[in-house]
C-alpha cells in the first residue's frame, strides 16, 4: 500500500466530524483540527509510516464501550441500554484515507 501525501491526511482531518467523543487517548477530532505545524507533521509521518508497514499502533485498535440509557432515566437494566464503542479519532482519519 502507498503512502498517503500529506494534503490527503490534511484532507481526512479538515473532513472529520465535529463534537464527537474522544477515545481512550482522550484526543477528539476536534483537537486533531487544531494541530500545529509540528503536531501535523509527525501525525502524516506516523499515518504514512503506519500505512507503507501495514501496521497501526496498538493503542488504535482498543475502543471503549460506553452503554447509553435509552430512556430518559436508567432501572439498571442491561437491555433499557445501548452500547456505543469510542475509537481513536486518529485510526478514523486513517481509514478514511484507505
Amino acid at each position: 500500500m502507498s503512502a498517503p501525501t500529506r494534503q490527503e491526511v490534511m484532507d481526512a482531518i479538515t473532513a472529520a466530524p465535529l463534537e464527537k467523543a474522544p477515545g481512550m487517548s482522550g484526543l477528539s477530532g476536534d483537537l486533531l483540527k487544531q494541530l500545529g505545524p509540528i503536531a501535523v507533521n509527525i501525525f502524516v509521518v506516523l499515518v504514512q509510516a503506519s500505512m507503507i508497514q501495514c501496521k497501526i499502533p496498538k493503542e488504535w485498535l482498543k475502543g471503549l464501550i460506553y452503554c447509553i440509557p435509552k430512556g430518559p432515566s436508567w432501572s439498571g437494566k442491561v437491555n433499557e441500554v445501548r452500547p456505543i464503542t469510542l475509537l481513536e479519532h486518529a485510526r478514523k482519519i486513517m481509514f478514511t484515507i484507505i
